[in-house]
């Protein structure tokens, strides 16, 4: 396709669809052509149509090609647009942060049952947030709930600064402190914290042949990947979280679909006097949750 050349909606997107339909691992083409050159031209889809027979500038046209061909090349969409949607906010994502999946909103939608159901005599809630990436999870439950507080920690300095623009967009930086951290290094433990939750790594290295290239080529590994069975983070979370938690605190990690047992098992030898699997709605493991008291 002759991106120079001057090209109305209707044909830019008839052609970039056929070019995105000869790559398998694009599910919806005709969607992501859209959206993306959504982003280019700062409109809403329906304005797409509206406007089918408008004449891209050069400026656009070069700036949307170069959007594609990212596509092509396996660039994982949310890192095109550099945002993903999650609990119906957007944040900012880059190759620094794991990209935010639907299925995680479980953590959010637990966590809020637990802070109404256990906490809502309190004033203030004190959670603590382990490997914060893109800052979605914390940002969502500070964003639901003004009088909650939060300590996010995680390892990458270039993740923090990220996690710390989408507090900002938020208006909620004033209630997350956030900290370069490897897990508990440098925390006092000082039993502050009514929630620990967590989406660490647990895909062991066996597993890594059955992701996509797109999560293997382009999200950060120290994000996806776990030795042992995939638990060890777990149960490093699990064999510290009582000294920081409060006496009647809790803990939620996501899990891997097939770990359910093995996370109860880690849960009963380290800490837990309450725990369950929480399942998705796709019927899978998906949640640790553990209660200390």
């Amino acid at each position: 396709m002759q991106a120079a050349q001057p090209i109305d909606i209707k044909t830019l997107l008839n052609q970039v669809v056929s070019l995105l339909s000869r790559h398998l691992f694009i599910e919806n083409p005709r969607l992501e052509a859209e959206i993306l050159l959504c982003d280019v031209l700062s409109v809403e889809r329906p304005w797409l149509y509206s406007h089918s027979g408008y004449q891209l500038t050069t400026e656009d046209l070069t700036a949307y090609m170069s959007s594609i061909q990212r596509r092509i090349s396996g660039e994982p969409l949310a890192y095109v647009r550099e945002k993903k949607e999650f609990w119906s906010l957007e944040f900012k994502v880059t190759p620094a942060t794991l990209i935010p999946r639907p299925e995680t909103e479980l953590l959010v939608e637990t966590a809020l049952q637990i802070i109404d159901d256990r906490f809502s005599h309190e004033r203030r809630i004190n959670l603590l947030e382990l490997g914060t990436g893109s800052g979605a999870i914390a940002i969502a439950l500070a964003h639901e709930r003004p009088n909650t507080h939060v300590v996010a920690t995680d390892i990458s300095y270039e993740a923090l600064h990220v996690a710390y623009e989408n507090a900002i967009t938020y208006d909620v930086s004033d209630r997350i402190r956030f900290v370069c951290a490897d897990w508990f290094a440098g925390l006092k433990a000082c039993r502050q914290f009514h929630l620990i939750i967590a989406n660490p790594p647990y895909i062991s290295h066996e597993e890594r042949n059955g992701l996509s290239h797109e999560v293997l080529n382009y999200e950060p590994a120290l994000a996806l990947f776990s030795d042992e069975d995939g638990l060890k983070p777990l149960r490093l979370i699990l064999s510290n979280a009582a000294v920081f938690l409060q006496p009647d605190g809790h803990i939620l990690c996501e899990i891997g679909w097939k770990q359910g047992k093995n996370a109860l098992k880690a849960a009963s030898v380290y800490c837990a006097r309450q725990a369950r699997i929480i399942r998705d709605y796709g019927g899978r493991d998906r949640v640790l949750a553990v209660c200390i008291s």
